[in-house]
């Protein structure tokens, strides 16, 4: 049947040891808030107290709520009986000894037996603070849950099924990918017309959701002809209850579960639910007095085309940037579909006469995105940089985790964007081997390390062996390489260099391998070059040293020799052209003056190497290392800093 494609996910607030039921929840990509964690992590809480109070399984053993030896003893209520024995008692009617009583007031039959009467217990007790969360959540959102439940002629009590589902976070995600509220997997979801692409996914919606969700459960419930194997169903498929029901012959959620014919997670899931509606109904008489609900949110409804900024229209209405995405947490990307005429977007209705009187929908930023296939060795930073957006755009608009995105993803990026001011060029080096290197008809290149990797990951892209790797570069190819150098690599052919950040032969240092040139160009590289830093052309002139070249252009001697690749003993030699780092924004004068006395000191000592700097006002190491191309590491070491010292005004450091 048309119905059997409807099966359910796993639930958030199924027992962690039924992990093949269900599990714990993680956030869903994209706008990270507080809101979103806490609840994920209410949901894991909830899970293991469960199986501590109800206690785990051993083999195919099957354990409800409030049957003898299924978990401690819970003190009585004083104003319900006692429970009912459960036991499975041989020659009793299966599922007889469950039924309970059923209890006036809920259009969704509730009935008042061991296990109801058990998760009763567990909701006043180990559960106590988890629930309260919910139930002040709920205040939120049961008003427009109910009304758009009573839409589709729904009983208002489904709402319990969302707060047992996801604890009323929009954002959730299951282990088993079931997402949003309700808690649809794909294919349910699309079965009940949800739609979910690039832009969006509605199983987010809290209006689309639950309508999907009351018209399934409503399906289900004529399905099977009752209410509590209408929610058995939507727990683990009405396959799996249609399975049950004819292996047993019974219709009787309680039958079947005194049968053991259901999963042990669907089992405890019906009677977890009733306890909620029974305390939703009625919470301080549970001991929930205190729980002050969260305040409705009043909402309005406006329209943008496609392509539309979520961010920017909050700018406009003077709202918080999450406001916007938590009303509209199906937008996946913070932006409206691209492509349509016009998308309704919920905003909170008192900004709704703002928007009327002050934001003209033409000036919200609608953007026009392209595709862009990440190389190897490029940076989200880089992307960022070349389309005229930040890092933390890109990352909410493609939803991407926190680390670099993989070489060969393609990833959305805005096909407008302006190229923002380009980071000063790198320092690259390469270490020589000092061999004759015969390429064998393979083609030169030199790839640029942005960061710490591994030489094997390097050989692999371009699919040479490590081993070729180290005999190309001097280097032990078990060893990491980092940010600043730059391997020289002979590759196929045809090896398409188009997928690779790669640089010309011209744009990298060449050094001895193992040499103190070496060893002085990759500390350089390794450091980030100050704002406004360009590489220059200087041609020796007669009687020019290099200590006067560097002083010349306001630069360390050692930075000029990282530049050129020169070691402690290099001289300048007239007619050598020598590659200058100059700051297009030169450093104060009051710096600048600092830095020339102490070159001149360093140079009469004999050090052409060394110099000191007197710390001023605002100094910090980090800032002075930069300032003088040198690392912080090593200006700690050069002057016996340790980590947690500090600096005092005046000091005078030894610039290694």
């Amino acid at each position: 049947m048309a119905l059997e494609v409807l099966t359910r996910g796993c639930l958030f607030a199924l027992l962690a040891v039924a992990s093949t039921a269900g599990g714990a929840a993680r956030a869903a990509p994209g706008p990270a808030s507080a809101a979103t964690e806490s609840s994920a992590s209410e949901r894991e809480t909830l899970d293991r107290l469960e199986a501590e109070v109800f206690g785990a399984l051993a083999g195919d053993e099957r354990c409800l709520p409030g049957e003898p030896g299924c978990g401690p003893a819970f003190d009585g209520l004083a104003w319900l009986d006692a429970p009912e024995p459960i036991a499975r008692q041989a020659g009793a009617p299966p599922g007889e000894f469950l039924r309970g009583t059923p209890l006036s007031g809920f259009t969704v039959p509730v009935v008042l037996n061991g296990p109801v009467k058990a998760y009763l217990r567990f909701f006043q007790g180990r559960g106590k603070y988890i629930l309260a969360r919910w139930l002040a959540r709920m205040g939120r959102h049961r008003q427009r849950l109910e009304t758009w439940l009573a839409k589709e002629d729904a009983p208002p009590e489904l709402v319990f099924v969302a707060m047992i589902e996801s604890g009323f976070d929009p954002t959730a995600v299951s282990h088993a990918q079931a997402v949003g509220p309700w808690q649809f997997v794909l294919k349910s979801g699309q079965a009940m017309g949800l739609r979910r692409d690039a832009w969006l996914d509605e199983r987010r919606s809290w209006e689309r959701s639950t309508q999907a969700a009351a018209r399934y459960l409503l399906m289900l419930q004529k399905k099977f002809g009752s209410w509590p194997l209408a929610l058995a169903a939507y727990n683990c498929g009405p396959g799996t209850v249609a399975r049950a029901i004819e292996s047993t012959g019974e219709r009787d959620f309680w039958a079947l579960a005194a049968a053991g014919a259901l999963p042990l997670g669907t089992t405890r899931y019906v009677p977890k639910i009733m306890a909620a509606m029974i305390i939703g109904r009625d919470p301080a008489r549970y001991g929930f007095d205190q729980i002050r609900p969260e305040a409705p949110v009043a909402t309005a409804t406006v329209h943008l085309s496609g392509g539309r900024d979520l961010r920017a229209l909050s700018r406009a209405l003077d709202l918080p940037e999450d406001t916007l995405a938590e009303l509209n947490p199906e937008l996946r990307r913070g932006f409206t579909p691209p492509g349509v005429p016009e998308w309704p977007v919920v905003i909170p209705a008192g900004a709704l006469d703002r928007f009327h009187e002050h934001v003209d929908t033409r000036e919200i930023q609608g953007r026009v995105f392209a595709e862009h296939v990440v190389r190897f060795g490029e940076r989200l930073k880089d992307v960022a940089a070349a389309r005229g957006v930040t890092q933390t755009a890109l990352r909410r608009l493609n939803e991407l985790p926190d680390g670099e995105p993989r070489a060969g993803q393609t990833i959305l990026v805005p096909a407008d964007g302006r190229p923002v001011a380009p980071e000063p060029a790198p320092l690259l080096v390469r270490t020589d081997p000092g061999l004759q290197i015969d390429p064998l008809g393979r083609q030169e290149v030199f790839f640029p390390v942005p960061d710490k990797m591994e030489v094997g990951e390097i050989a692999a892209f371009f699919q040479v062996s490590p081993g070729d790797v180290g005999l190309w570069n001097g280097l032990d190819p078990q060893a990491p390489v980092h940010r600043g150098m730059a391997l020289r690599l002979f590759v196929a052919p045809d090896f398409d260099l188009s997928r690779a950040i790669v640089v010309p032969a011209g744009r990298v240092t060449a050094v001895t391998a193992g040499s103190a040139a070496a060893d002085n160009a990759l500390a350089h590289a390794r450091d980030d070059r100050p704002a406004g830093t360009r590489r220059v052309d200087h041609t020796v002139g007669k009687g020019e040293t290099l200590w006067k070249i560097a002083k010349r252009y306001g630069v360390s001697l050692a930075a000029l020799r990282a530049e050129n690749g020169l070691g402690p003993q290099s001289a300048a030699k007239p007619g050598q052209v020598l590659k200058v780092p100059v700051l297009d924004r030169p450093a104060p004068a009051s710096d600048r003056s600092r830095a020339s006395a102490a070159g001149d000191r360093a140079g009469r000592a004999g050090h052409a190497d060394r110099g000191t700097h007197r710390v001023a006002k605002g100094d910090t190491l980090s800032r002075i290392a930069r300032r003088h191309r040198i690392t912080e590491a090593a200006l700690r070491r050069a002057n016996g800093l340790g980590n947690r010292d500090t600096l005092r005004v005046g000091q005078v450091l030894k610039l290694p």
